[in-house]
């Protein structure tokens, strides 16, 4: 005899995740509400309809990964870093307890203030990286864009970082998983790719060229002898800005990883090779920008 399916809600409390305090409903199986208590905690509920008496293991690991690429989608688009919580809570979908309402909730820990004037920036943050994180996952079925899950994976993680060593090296990761696909040589030619990806002008792609170049001399000083010079939070910003405009301009070009890096390469010296690869790239950031219906 088939067992009935249940529906539940397993909710997490984030803190740095900002949502109006009255909720938005994405769909019917996902809901988010900022909390009464504080500005910047959110609550996240996701629904799934299981014939289990309590969600397994594996049904909420899944969840929690699901819960892990919003947020990283989320600090993609923001530029925010949304910590992913320990804990999570699940109960019942009930007529007395319907999605985004159980009678439990989680622990409030956050102390951000949002200014009344911002609460509709981030609410369109909110819409956004939500509608990006449903298209992404889409996008991510294809074997060939899988590379960018690690590149969003490790710029996300460079947002939390507190030192400036592991948000070089969590940079250059996200840098390398979309930029590179061997080791030889690869300080100039990381630099080399970037530049040429993200330069308009011959200014732009020196000071482009430059940075990487640098930089990637002090993440082989960290990584291989354990020293930090010459390196700032300043630079690091200019770095991660790079990172993230990088996944953007070639998220949504239909090329595969090795295709995409040989039309770089070539674009140095063939005209007609920079104005394809301009043109993918202006088409995957209108791409991005794009408000999904």
């Amino acid at each position: 005899m088939a067992r009935t399916r249940k529906d539940w809600q397993v909710y997490f409390t984030v803190d740095g995740f900002v949502a109006p305090k009255d909720g938005i409903l994405f769909g019917d199986d996902l809901f988010i509400r900022g909390t009464k208590e504080r500005d910047g905690v959110s609550e996240v509920y996701f629904k799934i309809s299981i014939e289990e008496d309590e969600p397994n293991i594996q049904e909420t690991k899944n969840i929690r990964k699901k819960l892990r690429r919003l947020l990283q989608i989320y600090g993609l688009v923001s530029g925010l870093y949304a910590e992913m919580p320990s804990g999570m809570s699940y109960t019942t979908v009930e007529a007395d307890q319907p999605l985004g309402k159980p009678k439990i909730r989680g622990a409030i820990s956050s102390f951000l203030k949002v200014r009344e004037e911002e609460w509709e920036e981030y609410t369109s943050l909110l819409k956004f990286s939500v509608l990006k994180y449903r298209e992404l996952e889409r996008i991510f079925a294809d074997r060939n864009k899988r590379f960018f899950r690690n590149a969003i994976d490790y710029y996300y993680r460079a947002l939390s970082d507190v030192t400036l060593e592991e948000a070089l090296i969590d940079l250059f990761v996200s840098l390398e998983s979309m930029l590179s696909t061997h080791v030889q040589e690869l300080r100039l030619r990381l630099s080399l790719r970037t530049c040429l990806l993200l330069g308009r002008t011959e200014k732009e792609k020196r000071e482009i060229f430059d940075l990487v170049y640098a930089l990637y001399q002090e993440r082989s000083n960290v990584v291989h002898e354990g020293e930090f010079k010459d390196v700032n939070w300043e630079d690091i910003s200019k770095l991660s800005k790079y990172v993230r405009k990088v996944i953007i301009s070639l998220i949504y070009v239909p090329l595969k990883k090795k295709k995409i890096i040989e039309l770089i390469e070539k674009s140095i010296f063939v005209a007609e090779n920079e104005k394809e690869l301009i043109r993918l790239i202006k088409g995957s950031e209108e791409e991005w920008k794009r408000i999904l219906q």
